[in-house]
This record gives C-alpha cells, structure tokens and sequence, in this order.
C-alpha cells in the first residue's frame, strides 16, 4: 500500500508551514488521546526514535515529536529522515509523488537582554561573535527561524548510503520491568491496589503489581509514566507539582508531561507500546488523567494562536524529563548494554543541547521565535525568517535537518 504524501505544505510560507505541521500534530494526537485513552501510545510506539538518515544523530525534543506524528501517520517504521539534498548527495533517489515534512529550523542569534524583541545586526564570523558577546548587553539565544523539509527513508530509493540502522533482539519485557524498578530515580513500591502514583511529598513511586496488569509491556509503560512524574521532583527537574489537582490546568498539562515522557522513553530504549493494555479496562484514574489532557489539549485550540506550539513546549519539558532518565539513572546504573538501544537514545537526547543553541551555528537570517516563547509562552509566534529556510521538494536549498 503506498505510503500518504504531503503537497499541503508545498508553496506555503514556513510560518505557514510550522503552524499546519503542528495543528496535525495537535489533532492527531488529540484524536488518539480520546479514542483510545492510555492506549493512545500504542500508534506512537517505534523500535527506534526519529534520527538524521545522513548523520546518524537524533533530533531534539520538538522536531522529534513532530517526526513521531509524521511516523505514525504516514505508516513508516524506518526512523530515517532527510532533506532532499542530503539524499540526493548520498545518491538516494526521491519516490515520485513524495512529499516531505517541515520541521523547525533554528539558529543561533544575538539578542539583547533588556530588548529580546529588538533586531540586531547579527555576527557572521567568529571574532564577530567573540567581540559581541563581550558585552554584557547582549547574550546569544537559539531562535526558531524557518523550516526544513525532510522526507523518510521509505519515501526514497537507493538509500544503501544512508546510514543503517542497528537492529537490536528486542528485550524481554520482564528484564526491561526489572530494570526500570532498578534505576528508578526515586523507590517504586508494588502493591495489590488499582491505582498508580506518585508522591511527591515522600518521593516515592506506587504502581499495582505486575501480575495485575493484562502484559509486562502495560506495567513498564504505567510506570515509565509515573517515573516521568518524580523527574519533576525539586531534587531532579524542579517542576511545580504540589497542590496540582487544585488547579486542573497545571494538573493537566503536568499529565500531558509524563504522558509524552513515557513515549519518548520507551522509544529511547526499545520498548514497543503497540501491544500495551488491549483487553484491559482503564481505572477511574487513568479515565480521569487522560480526560484531562484532552480537555487540555481542547481548551488549547480554543484559546491559543498556535495550540500546536503549545503542545510541543510540554514535548520539550517530556523530552527533558527522559534525558534525565535515560542519562542520571539508566545509564549509571543499569550501563549501557542493559537496553539495547540505550547508544542511540543517548545520541537522541544529546541533541536536546544542540537545539537548545550550544554551538549550532547554521547560515545567519531574520529574527525568529525565542526560548522565551517555547517555555514561557510569553511572546505571540513571530513571522518566521520571510522566504528563509523555504524548502518545498520543488526547490533544493537546503541545510542539515536537526
């Protein structure tokens, strides 16, 4: 069955096209939360997290989600994506009738700490950037600028260039349980109730026993998410989290956080959801928990510009919560061969800096979007970067996807 293609975004401003590409994001996963309840991660569950096709590396946080969705609806498993002219470089020839993906392109800029707003002439050299920053009035922030268009491996022929992916015997689930209980950040408690939890006041993790649940695969997956909850403890992450239920908006979107969190680590270490949970009915809580994040995700669409934006701020707080996991407790205390895909999580996670503007330096352009805007939402979405980044299939101006 041939893959679905995307010509909506073809001509579309990249503005235009980021708001359309995270409005389908927004929708799908909307639909899926309520239709199918916790069982919404099972069509969000790959052996291997969206990576560069060319350079082996993962993305970060929001163009991660953003290729989940493109994933899950265009039915690809391979976890391959690259620009058209990355591909054509590695001599990969583009399916007729393909259309690629936008995803965000970002950038490095100076920006002013009194002004963030403020448009200033930006460097273009290193002795420019060294002799800028030496002023304490301005400081460098990675900003949202345009877009890339990135097509999947199976979107494409010849792509014995691209780089292969590593195919691991998948792990026993009950080793993967083990494991987990073992690294969790803060103790995990089983007992023979129906409700899964965490406190935050005693940090510890309460799930029911295994031998409650229908699959192993339904146990790790509740408990990945309760483990995203204790990220935010003030010892780990620092999110706000007593007194939550009082305010259901916060209560919410926190849910929404674990919820994206056990997905992005479950894919992180190889764990396949798809199986997760068929034949068992969903608790009052679990009912209440994704009632919320759907009424969550509803109020967004209604109140907000870019609900979509919105969504993909708790993505990247999500992401945060599984670098944590994956590199200050699986990895020292589990190694890295205990799940097979741990390397590639790590390189996934990695790029969580990389976005954030370490040392990213790509072709200077327009002001974009801030930081600012993405945790704190405290700026509306700014026109991206006119004509910047524009990379329809059409046309093969293009940089390295992140």
């Amino acid at each position: 069955m041939a893959k679905r293609t995307y010509g909506k975004y073809q001509g579309k401003s990249p503005t235009e096209k980021l708001t359309d590409a995270r409005q389908a994001l927004f929708d799908a996963l909307l639909a899926d939360m309520e239709r199918e309840g916790s069982r919404w991660v099972k069509e969000w569950s790959f052996p291997h997290p969206p990576m560069n096709g060319v350079t082996g590396e993962g993305y970060g946080p929001r163009n991660t989600a953003m290729l989940m969705y493109a994933m899950r609806d265009g039915g690809f498993r391979d976890p391959r994506f690259a620009t058209f002219k990355m591909a054509s470089d590695k001599g990969c020839h583009i399916i007729k009738g393909s259309h690629g993906y936008p995803i965000e392109r970002w950038k490095r800029m100076l920006v002013s700490r009194t002004d963030p707003t403020a448009r200033l002439k930006q460097p273009k050299t290193k002795e420019e950037w060294d002799i800028a920053l030496a002023n304490p009035e301005y400081k460098a922030e990675p900003r949202c600028v345009g877009t890339f268009t990135v097509f999947n491996a199976e979107q494409m022929e010849n792509t014995e260039n691209l780089v292969s992916v590593e195919c691991f015997k998948p792990i026993e689930p009950d080793r993967v349980a083990d494991g987990l209980v073992k690294a969790s950040p803060c103790p995990v408690i089983e007992t023979p109730n129906d409700e899964a939890f965490y406190l935050p006041g005693a940090d510890k993790v309460y799930v029911p026993q295994r031998n409650q649940f229908t699959s192993v695969e339904s146990f790790c997956r509740t408990l990945l998410h309760e483990m995203g909850h204790s990220t935010g403890h003030p010892s780990r992450l620092d999110r706000e989290q007593c007194g939550l239920k009082q305010n259901r908006q916060k209560y919410a979107f926190e849910e929404l956080i674990a919820e994206l969190s056990s997905v992005f680590t479950a894919n992180a270490i190889g764990l396949d959801l798809r199986g997760v949970d068929d034949d068992k009915p969903l608790s009052g809580d679990e009912v209440d928990a994704m009632s919320n994040s759907a009424a969550y995700l509803k109020g967004w669409a209604s109140e907000l510009k870019d609900p979509g934006g919105e969504l993909l701020k708790a993505a990247t707080r999500a992401s945060k919560a599984t670098d944590y996991l994956v590199k200050d407790c699986f990895i020292p205390k589990l190694g890295k061969d205990y799940f097979k895909s741990l390397e590639l999580a790590t390189e996934a996670v990695a790029d969580v800096d990389m976005e954030r503007g370490a040392e990213a330096e790509v072709e200077q352009g327009d002001d974009g979007f801030s930081l600012d805007e993405l945790y704190e939402s405290k700026f509306n979405e700014a026109d991206i970067a006119n004509g910047t980044g524009r990379s329809d299939a059409a046309s093969v101006n293009y940089e390295e996807g992140r």
